[in-house]
C-alpha cells in the first residue's frame, strides 16, 4: 500500500512538472505574440500619424485654393461690374 502511495505521489510530481513547463512555455510564447502585436500597434500608429500630417497638408492647400479661388472670383465680379 506504501508504494502505492509512493507511485501515485511520482506520477503527480511528474504531470505537475509536465503542467508547469508547459505553462511557462505558453507564457513565453504569449508573452513573444504580445511583443510582436505591441511592435505592429506602434507601426499602426506611425503610419496613422503620417496619414494625419498628410491630410492636413491636403486640407491646407484645399483651404487655400479656395481662398484665391474666392478672391478671383471677386476680382472678376468688381472688374464685370466697372
Amino acid at each position: 500500500m506504501n508504494f502505492h502511495r509512493v507511485f501515485q505521489y511520482a506520477k503527480l510530481q511528474l504531470k505537475f512538472d509536465l503542467l508547469r513547463r508547459e505553462k511557462e512555455e505558453s507564457e513565453r510564447d504569449l508573452e513573444q505574440r504580445n511583443d510582436d502585436l505591441m511592435k505592429q500597434v506602434a507601426r499602426h500608429k506611425a503610419e496613422i500619424e503620417a496619414m494625419l500630417k498628410e491630410i492636413r497638408i491636403i486640407l491646407d492647400t484645399k483651404h487655400g485654393l479656395e481662398l484665391e479661388i474666392i478672391t478671383y472670383r471677386r476680382l472678376l465680379e468688381l472688374d464685370e461690374n466697372q
